[in-house]
């Protein structure tokens, strides 16, 4: 009996976790201008639960698909949009599944480029924006944009595993 417990609570926690992979905190955005965010991607709005910013096609850095679902989900929620730059990882997974019904040895690539905008490090020290009881707010006057703008580059195999002798990898036209 103690064991199932034990198991139950395991699969609860685990549960939980990948809940908040999705979760995002658009309230204390609500007060900006979203005019100044050219990107449509704020990725101060996700969690940060991966090392996106490692990706951003200039560093040598290996990327699982794993990871790679991760930055993606980041990136979407850090939209203010749904509709705008990214597509649901749902739409990621039915084009996957056509283009693998059609190549039964293939293993496509997945690949992420986007740009996206991020509030400056020093943006609250220097008066560039505001926060009052955890909302952000623009604030007048400001001698430059609280935004610097980044961009994300990775890809990876659509599979964590690879069982075939060897691989033919595809991109999309």
């Amino acid at each position: 009996m103690q064991a199932i417990k034990k198991s139950i609570l395991i699969l609860s926690i685990l549960f939980i976790s990948t809940s908040l992979k999705a979760q995002v905190n658009d309230s204390a955005f609500l007060f900006l201008d979203k005019t100044e965010i050219n990107t449509g991607i704020l990725y101060d709005k996700a969690n940060h639960l991966s090392s996106l910013e490692n990706y951003n096609g200039f560093n040598d850095s290996i990327c699982t698909f794993s990871n790679w679902k991760q930055m993606y989900y980041e990136i979407y929620n850090a939209q203010f949009q749904k509709s705008l730059n990214v597509p649901s990882l749902q739409n990621v997974i039915d084009l996957k599944n056509i283009f693998s019904n059609s190549k039964n040895d293939a293993v496509p690539l997945t690949i992420m480029n986007f740009n996206y905008n991020k509030i400056k490090a020093f943006a609250i020290d220097s008066n560039l924006i505001g926060i009052n009881n955890g909302k952000y707010f623009d604030v007048s006057n400001r001698t430059e944009s609280p935004y610097e703008e980044k961009r994300v580059f990775a890809f990876t195999a659509y599979m964590e595993k690879l069982t075939f002798p060897t691989v033919d990898f595809y991109i999309g036209k």
